[in-house]
């Protein structure tokens, strides 16, 4: 039963509604009902045979009239002749292919354009120029072989330049028909059954509206550009995967930082307790050898020995030295205490720095899941608008936009790509870990809001920051200075005991001259240097200056965390409302892409409104998960304001 419908309109319009409910390929069949194919000089094809003789291949193309209107060019690498038969329509809606594997004869594809059919054969380049064609009354009869040359003038013997940069073999694919054989010689002529294949995306030069169409080039593939020069992204196994915890103990444990600060408290350390000896009584001895040009007499007589031996063991004390002593072992501990903040500072500044890589690290791997999709759903577009462009239901531009959105796509990708290169590399620095170390992360995607007022925050950072607590040592520190410098206005008194022996041998035993072989000295000195023109008083001066300047600092430093701590909470509060916002916009963004896409289909919309539905969900997409980690970095950074070691 066959339904004819006579009304031109209904059948275009019943064209249309068939080819959108085509599923996945969006693969349309060009009626001849359409206004373009109502002209009476259109042929039809019919049939193509392929049919081999003793020296050669014959093609027939079979149509209901002559086909007066070709042309021929060929093709080097890979070797092919193209025939384009002009004002001939194919009854078939996908390219066919017709496997033949003969001497001269590889196989013969064709495929249906608006306003031609072309052919193309591929063939060896010993036959390019062994060809023929002649028109019949039946159609159009090719000869493909040995001693055969080109018969017509209007035949090209090579193709025009944009012909061959749009003809790519890569592009000319399909699936060959195991069944599909090449008749024998002696058979009679037959037509290999053309296989159906999936739409190839065959890109030739047309002229559509008078408009001469360059149609699109393969486009390399960025990472066959840079070839091997990436192949450190590939060092190592895969690892466990990290998890924040985890994480931010490996860093603590790694950091250098932490590990020179750690030094430094136990050099300040060693600092104190030397200061602390010298409150002790310091002991000390001596061992002295003289030789005299001549010994000691009197009144011409020899009285004493030219060597002379000594020894002696002197035991200090120091009783008063304006109080230099306790307020030395003060600043001692003052720095001992400060170098103790400084290491914990340095742990809370590691733990900020970890979660931020790791926050990064998974902000940077969303972002490139995003514009990877992003490519797909654009290059999914293309084929749509190609495919619509093809059989005239769209104009060229909408292909062409879509094309330069695609190489955009990628673009971004490719520098979304780097930043997860980067971020991985800064996440294994902080780890100390091999820097192209491959890295997976736990990811974590729920989100806990703070929940804390502002004026807390700021409570809790006056009470918990280190850095004002290292600002009061500081003061104290720059007070102990002071009374340090005061020393000098007080006398020092110091205490000595001395215990000695003499003689005139090695052994110090006394001897001849020596009146006074052993004995000891007990004495008490005091001393002031009670005028130096006013040095002392300018030392103090000195010194009451930088106490002034630490109370200063302390005070600017108490401004600089409140406005800290506004701003992270700000900060945190924005990305927040920005979650909560976004998320409601995803959904609307997903399906204000959807309705455009079947739009198009429909051809209601343009490509332009797909684009740009899908340029809105990326950038949705991307804001998202931009103010998802945005706000888990804001929020470690909040706790790092308010003085708090915090791990999620």
């Amino acid at each position: 039963m066959q339904l004819s419908i006579k009304n031109k309109t209904l059948r275009i319009l019943l064209f249309k509604f068939v080819a959108i409910a085509i599923s996945g390929h969006l693969l349309f069949i060009p009626f001849s009902a359409s206004a373009e194919t109502d002209k009476t000089d259109t042929l039809l094809l019919k049939s193509i045979l392929v049919t081999n003789i003793e020296s050669g291949n014959v093609i027939t193309v079979q149509s209901n009239g002559k086909i007066n209107e070709y042309k021929s060019f060929t093709l080097d690498d890979p070797a092919r002749i193209v025939f384009d038969l002009f004002n001939v329509k194919s009854p078939y809606k996908k390219p066919q292919k017709m496997p033949v594997a003969s001497e001269w004869i590889d196989q013969v594809r064709h495929y249906g354009h608006r306003d031609k059919l072309r052919i193309v054969v591929d063939t060896k380049k010993a036959y390019l120029n062994a060809f023929s064609a002649d028109p019949v009354e039946t159609g159009l009869v090719i000869s493909i072989g040995e001693e055969i040359a080109v018969s017509r003038q209007d035949q090209d013997r090579t193709a025009p330049p944009e012909i061959i940069e749009s003809i790519s073999e890569k592009q000319e694919h399909g699936q060959v028909s195991p069944e599909s054989k090449t008749p024998e010689p002696d058979e009679s002529v037959t037509e290999p059954p053309p296989v159906e294949e999936e739409s190839p995306a065959e890109d030739v030069a047309v002229k559509a509206e008078g408009v001469d169409a360059a149609d699109e080039a393969a486009t390399p593939d960025p990472m066959e550009i840079v070839g091997d020069r990436l192949d450190f992204l590939n060092e190592g196994a895969p690892s466990k995967p990290f998890t924040l915890k985890n994480t931010v103990e490996t860093a603590l444990a790694a950091n250098i930082g932490i590990k020179i600060s750690k030094e430094e408290a136990k050099a300040t350390l060693a600092i104190k307790k030397s200061q602390r000896t010298d409150f002790y009584p310091t002991l000390s001895g001596t061992y002295q050898y003289n030789r005299f040009d001549e010994g000691a007499n009197y009144g011409g007589l020899a009285m004493g020995s030219e060597d002379q031996f000594k020894l002696s063991a002197t035991i200090t004390q120091q009783i008063f030295s304006g109080f230099s002593l306790i307020n030395q072992y003060k600043i001692a501990s003052l720095g001992h205490d400060i170098s103790k903040i400084n290491e914990k500072l340095q742990r809370q500044d590691v733990i900020l720095q970890a979660k931020a890589a790791y926050f990064t690290l998974l902000k940077t791997q969303k972002l490139r899941d995003v514009a990877e999709q992003t490519v797909k759903q654009i290059s999914a577009q293309k084929e749509v608008a190609k495919n619509f462009y093809e059989v005239g239901m769209s104009p060229l531009n909408d292909f062409l936009q879509a094309d330069v959105e695609l190489a955009n796509a990628k673009q971004d990708l490719i520098v979304a790509s780097n930043d997860l290169i980067t971020a991985k590399s800064d996440f294994n620095t902080r780890l100390r870990r091999p820097i192209n170390a491959q890295v997976q992360l736990e990811d974590i995607l729920s989100y806990t809001a703070f929940g804390i007022k502002l004026d807390e925050c700021q409570q809790s950072a006056e009470k918990n920051r280190l850095e004002l607590k290292l600002s009061d040592l500081e003061i104290r520190l720059a007070d102990k200075e002071v009374d340090l410098a005061k020393k000098d206005f007080f006398p020092s008194v110091d205490l000595q005991g001395t215990y000695f022996k003499e003689g005139t041998e090695p052994h110090v035993d006394g001897g001849t001259g020596i009146f006074d072989p052993e004995g000891w000295i007990l004495s008490a000195t005091a001393s002031w240097d009670f005028w130096e023109w006013g040095k002392k008083s300018y030392g103090v001066k000195e010194k009451l200056a930088r106490w002034e300047q630490a109370k200063q600092r302390k005070t600017e430093l108490l401004d600089q965390i409140r406005l800290e701590v506004k701003r992270a909470y700000l900060k945190n509060l924005e990305t927040e409302i920005n979650i909560i916002t976004i998320q409601k916009a995803i959904a609307q963004a997903k399906e204000n892409l959807r309705i455009n896409q079947e739009r198009f289909k429909e051809q209601v919309a343009t490509t332009t409104d797909v684009l740009d539905a899908q340029t809105l969900l990326a950038e949705t997409m991307t804001r998202y998960y931009t103010a998802l980690y945005d706000f888990k970095i804001s929020k470690a950074a909040l706790y790092r304001a308010m003085g708090q070691e915090v791990i999620e």
